[in-house]
């Protein structure tokens, strides 16, 4: 149990610094406005500033 929560521990620190860090900035610049890309019933929420009258 000991290990599952390092390992555990471990894996979150992964992901918050390289993953979170490195990859997706630099996957999310070339892919540019296609990062953001939604279905039309999501696009436009509610109350949003955003969305159309």
């Amino acid at each position: 149990m000991k290990a599952f929560g390092v390992g555990l521990a471990l894996a979150v620190l992964i992901d918050a610094t390289v993953i979170r860090g490195a990859l997706l900035p630099a996957t999310m610049r070339p892919l540019g406005r296609a990062t953001w890309w939604a279905p039309a019933r999501l696009r436009r929420v509610p109350g949003s500033a955003t969305a159309a009258p």
